[in-house]
């Protein structure tokens, strides 16, 4: 699986041409995100890291990353939107989860955080990856790198429980109090 180092898109397996921008496909990156080759960052090191549905952030991630600068690129994240304080702790986002409870109780800003939240949802997962991944890699023996990603990344599969338990206990005070 090879992307164009322009628009971040999965490029066509022997194309020449981007089919979504047009760029040259001659210096496409096949799995590396432009880093200096002592803290190269590669597909595995972000599947490893990520665990469950690696491959729907995979290709999102590699907009944020063109010819190895970091740049935000609005895109979509219905998890995030939908169950924005969840989606965060899930994906064990504590910082931003805090972020996103404190505002979203600020009367008037609730609907627009939502949003904010679904729109931004990829970048500051990457960003949270990409910084884990080298914390990683500069600490870690060579060996255990792909255990340790996975140990200390992956998702939290307790929050969907607990988030239904808090839907069930909101909802039935909801009734008891009218």
């Amino acid at each position: 699986m090879s992307f164009c180092n322009k628009c971040g898109n999965e490029a066509i397996e022997g194309s020449t041409f981007c089919s979504h921008c047009g760029n040259s496909l001659s210096s496409t990156q096949s799995a590396s995100y432009g880093f200096s080759p002592d803290s190269r960052i590669d597909d595995k090191d972000f599947a490893a890291y990520i665990g469950k549905n690696a491959d729907k952030y995979l290709p999102k991630f590699k907009q944020f990353n063109i010819e190895g600068i970091d740049n935000f690129s609005a895109t979509w994240n219905w998890s995030a939107f939908l169950a924005g304080p969840l989606w965060m702790l899930y994906r064990k986002l504590y910082l931003y989860f805090i972020i996103f409870f404190v505002i979203t109780c600020i009367p008037y800003f609730g609907i627009l955080t939502w949003i904010a939240a679904g729109i931004i949802a990829n970048y500051i997962y990457y960003k949270q990856t990409k910084a884990k991944i080298l914390e990683v890699k500069s600490s870690h023996s060579a060996v255990n790198i792909p255990e340790t990603l996975a140990r200390i990344g992956g998702v939290n599969s307790w929050v969907w429980t607990v988030g239904i338990v808090i839907f069930i206990l909101i909802f039935i005070s909801g009734i008891i109090k009218y």
